[in-house]
């Protein structure tokens, strides 16, 4: 396992991935998609004991996670990778690894003012567009927000910052950040 954390101010992320040699193949009658659900459960349960805040989850009836008592969390899972942050405001937190999957879905999240022509056959740009429109709506576990029509991503600074506006709501600070995959992180411009 490669477990990495870091800090932004008063948010604490933290990132555990499988290596692939270590979790093998699904076992029989497992197809490779509930094996790396499975994965990423454990890797989850992981990451959640060495925050010390395991027995504290809970899922509220849309299924946005929080502590009991302690800090807000939001989680993200994609292949073999888990992460979470952990903040004492709320946050929204996601991850993707660029790829021809975002090419396929773009006509569900992205809206035509949000990239240049150049930009809309980039998986790296899609990446930036979907993890802050992912990591808005867990920040405001609202059913129901269309990503084309109610997200909108306003700038992305090549400072790895930016902001998105959301009807009915106003502005989501975002930041984006990591190497080998996409993560981005929302909240609310004043920290609250």
């Amino acid at each position: 396992m490669i477990y990495s954390e870091r800090s932004f101010g008063r948010i604490r992320f933290m990132r555990m991935t499988a290596d692939r040699g270590e979790v093998g193949n699904p076992p029989a009658g497992s197809t490779l998609r509930q094996w790396r659900h499975r994965i990423q459960q454990d890797l989850k349960h992981r990451l959640l004991l060495r925050a010390g805040v395991d027995k504290a989850l809970r899922y509220d009836n849309y299924g946005k996670p929080f502590l009991s008592d302690g800090p807000y969390v939001s989680i993200t899972h994609f292949g073999y990778t888990a992460a979470l942050v952990l903040a004492p405001f709320p946050v929204g937190l996601d991850g993707e690894i660029p790829g021809e999957r975002l090419l396929r879905i773009r006509h569900k999240f992205l809206h035509e003012a949000e990239l240049g022509p150049s930009q809309v056959h980039n998986p790296g740009a899609l990446a930036l567009i979907w993890t802050a429109k992912e990591a808005v709506y867990k920040l405001l576990g609202k059913p129901g927000l269309s990503f084309v029509r109610d997200i909108r991503v306003l700038d992305a600074l090549p400072s790895g910052t930016g902001i998105a506006r959301v009807d009915g709501v106003g502005e989501i600070r975002l930041q984006w950040f990591g190497s080998d995959a996409v993560f981005c992180l929302a909240h609310f411009i004043d920290g609250k």
